[in-house]
């Protein structure tokens, strides 16, 4: 199976449907700076409803926990270099969080969400 990210080039049947000028894709880099956590759950909620729209939404985001809350796939980077892509629940586990960030998370009992609870020392 390909990467998600390889068709961001091709349109869906979504783009036939939407009124001229709607864009296919947005693109959201780092939408959740210095907003407090009510406010970083409704711009995620916003952003969700787009992609249910049809549209695609490529977010970049340095908060795990909300990148496993809302993203159906992930590119996930050390360095400028792709480590890992694909399903979320795939990509983002805890010893490769711990393999690529030097912290050790704790993963939400009946949840994809993780919380970091200490630094790697290496």
């Amino acid at each position: 199976m390909g990467s998600p990210w390889r068709g961001l080039t091709r349109l869906g049947s979504g783009a036939r449907t939407r009124p001229p000028g709607t864009p296919d894709w947005l693109l959201a880099d780092e939408p959740l700076a210095s907003l407090d956590p009510a406010h970083q759950v409704d711009i995620l909620d916003r952003l969700r409803g787009v992609a249910q729209e049809g549209r695609g939404v490529a977010l970049v985001l340095h908060d795990l926990a909300q990148a496993a809350r809302i993203a159906d796939d992930v590119l996930l980077l050390r360095q400028g270099r792709i480590v890992a892509d694909g399903p979320t629940a795939a990509v983002l586990t805890p010893e490769r969080i711990a393999d690529v960030f030097d912290v050790r998370v704790a993963m939400l009992p009946d949840s994809a969400m993780m919380v970091p609870i200490g630094r790697i020392l290496r």
